[in-house]
């Protein structure tokens, strides 16, 4: 993902990814890894755990606050791996993974899962 998005999703939401200081202190030390295409997808996802965690009466600098440790693709799907989750965050991020097979994750259009990788027609190989 590019540092740009990076930098905003960070800024959106920095208790979940606990970007609250430098750079080097975010617990994904590897980035987003993953292309732009699955922006607006991580954003929401990101917006829906937050409000699930405020549901469930936590605060955001307790130690039971969700924190994302690693975002990439892998086999043409999302992966997003989140620290003291709950089972309804859970299955947001089971939707979410299941959204991300049906847009391309380099563009944000509605894509296809073919041969490893979820693209469009246009990013088709």
């Amino acid at each position: 993902m590019s540092p740009e998005n990076e930098r905003k999703l960070f800024d959106a939401y920095p208790d979940l990814s606990r970007a609250r200081s430098s750079p080097e202190d975010y617990p994904i030390k590897n980035g987003f890894q993953c292309y732009d295409g699955w922006f607006k997808l991580l954003f929401d996802l990101s917006a829906k755990i937050e409000n699930q965690a405020r549901l469930e009466n936590l605060n955001t600098f307790d130690d039971a606050w969700p924190m994302v440790t690693q975002v990439k693709e892998k086999m043409g799907s999302l992966r997003f791996h989140i620290r003291n989750r709950s089972y309804a965050m859970y299955e947001l991020v089971q939707r979410a993974l299941e959204e991300s097979t049906h847009i391309c994750e380099i563009c944000g259009h509605p894509g296809t899962l073919c041969r490893g990788e979820t693209v469009c027609d246009d990013h088709a190989d």
